[in-house]
């Protein structure tokens, strides 16, 4: 099944539990976002990956010149949390084919806490490196943060996504899904940001540009 079935069929699951008034609500929210034209500042094909140092969700810590492969290129990809079901799901996607596949150099970074991360890796069974980019400094590097409006907020602790609580700050921001192949001197060879968070590249999409 390709990632993109899979994320439909999510959506479509939230439209049958979710009482209409929320998912109006959900889909006037992302209207907004997208008219926001929120990813305009965002890191593109040939820009420079700028460097980092995260901890990971073991509580080591990484930084970007230590995580490319020296030969070939790397895949990095910005998710929300372990909160969103689009999220879990790319994760899955992005797990099993590394399983059944190609072993590239794959690197998740998410705004929430260490050991929020490191229980998600547990939970699925993730065999790559999760980052805690507390503050979404390096998100914000890339162009990619937003701020949650205060009505999402509320609609989503109400739905049991306390996000204060996932990140460990009262921001309320997140980075818009992305994913980049960068080469081994930092350029970004493949980029694909996507306001609607319920579209993800499939990883055969990806892999096409990992040589």
């Amino acid at each position: 099944m390709t990632l993109l079935t899979t994320l439909q069929n999510i959506q479509t699951q939230l439209l049958r539990q979710l009482p209409p008034e929320i998912t109006a609500q959900l889909e006037s929210s992302l209207t907004d976002m997208l008219k926001q034209n929120l990813d305009k500042n965002a890191l593109k094909a040939h820009d420079i990956a700028p460097d980092f140092t995260l901890t990971g969700s073991e509580g080591n810590i990484y930084s970007l010149t230590q995580l490319l492969n020296k030969q070939d290129p790397t895949f990095i990809f910005f998710f929300r949390g372990s909160w969103c079901p689009f999220c879990v799901a790319q994760l899955q996607h992005y797990r099993d084919k590394l399983l059944a596949g190609k072993q590239a150099t794959v690197i998740a970074i998410s705004p929430q806490t260490p050991a929020i991360n490191n229980q998600l890796k547990h939970d699925h069974h993730i065999n790559f490196t999760l980052l805690s980019d507390k503050g979404n400094l390096v998100a914000k590097k890339f162009g990619l943060v937003f701020t949650l409006p205060e009505d999402i907020r509320t609609l989503y602790q109400n739905l049991g996504a306390n996000i204060a609580n996932f990140n460990g700050d009262d921001s309320y921001q997140l980075p818009i899904p992305a994913s980049y192949v960068i080469a081994p001197n930092r350029e970004i060879l493949y980029a694909s940001v996507n306001v609607n968070y319920m579209l993800r590249p499939d990883f055969c999409e990806i892999e096409k540009n990992l040589g």
